[in-house]
């Protein structure tokens, strides 16, 4: 006998793709210093503010300064990601969708999140949208680059990128985005996992495991969405999370409906609409590494 989908199955589909991105499908989403919701238009804008001096008062009727603010303009602009597939009405993969813990649900969730992922890291390495009217850009400058250097990860450049998000006060939330050539780099690095020079295995268990761990003071993140910056050279990103904008046009949704032009097929799709900037150049630290 077939299997019968109905309304109620078809909710529990989304309401489950729904929680399971929100939960697990984006690492990414939740580092952005600045978030915005419910965005309208096809770009939003960030007003980073730069430095500005207090003025140091020299006598008791002295004129009251006059500051010249310093904005800036970074620009989000709005990508649109689906996720559908079809499903034969008569087929026994329907009944799969109803349960939170099956594949169908994991890979629209994790595709999804993906998507905002990708969005992210573009954003961080990637030429930002700058300007009044948002007809300006800015790419990632060199001054924010450590160096190739012939050599893969090491101490030395993750100790270079700390020095320069200091350098620019970069706030005191910050990540390490890195992928699974650099996980193994890490773990021969005896600076950072030695127990010589560390005082907890849960250290070296964090990395081995590629959750988060709290390392230099940042938290790590792993991820295999980096992409290389040449043929060999692998990338990692170190920023602060005030250097990160997110906005969010339309969180993830999920629709499930019967498609006449199919044979009647289940077609269920999720959709996100949502957008990344990188807000302030010092906050974002490219290193290269070599991967050969």
């Amino acid at each position: 006998m077939a299997y019968t989908f109905n309304e109620a199955h078809a909710r529990q589909f989304a309401d489950s793709v729904i929680l399971r991105a929100q939960q697990m499908g984006s690492r990414l989403r939740v580092t952005a210093g600045q978030t915005k919701n419910g965005v309208r238009g096809e770009r939003t804008e960030f007003l980073p503010l730069a430095k500005s001096p207090a003025i140091k008062r020299t006598t008791s009727v002295a004129p009251t300064p006059a500051i010249n603010l310093q904005w800036g303009a970074r620009w989000a602009v709005k990508g649109i990601y689906d996720w559908a597939t079809q499903i034969d009405r008569q087929s026994d993969v329907l009944a799969m969708l109803t349960d939170p813990e099956s594949p169908a649900v994991q890979t629209a969730s994790n595709a999804l999140g993906r998507a905002i992922d990708d969005e992210i890291i573009a954003a961080l390495h990637g030429t930002a949208v700058t300007g009044v009217d948002g007809s300006g850009s800015q790419a990632l400058p060199a001054t924010q680059k450590v160096a190739h250097g012939g050599v893969a990860l090491t101490y030395g450049k993750l100790l270079e990128a700390l020095q320069k998000l200091n350098a620019a006060e970069a706030g005191d939330e910050r990540f390490v985005l890195y992928g699974a050539v650099q996980q193994s780099d890490i773990l021969a690095l005896n600076e950072l996992i030695d127990m010589d020079y560390r005082s907890s295995a849960a250290v070296t268990t964090a990395v081995e495991t590629g959750r988060p761990a709290n390392l230099l003071g940042m938290t790590w993140i792993r991820s295999e969405r980096l992409g290389e910056i040449a043929a060999d050279t692998g990338r990692v990103l170190v920023y602060a999370a005030q250097g990160l904008g997110f906005g969010m046009w339309e969180d993830i949704s999920v629709e499930v409906e019967k498609r006449a032009d199919l044979n009647n097929a289940i077609q269920p799709m999720g959709t996100v609409s949502m957008g990344a900037v990188r807000i302030e150049d010092e906050c974002v630290v490219e290193v290269a590494c070599k991967e050969a």
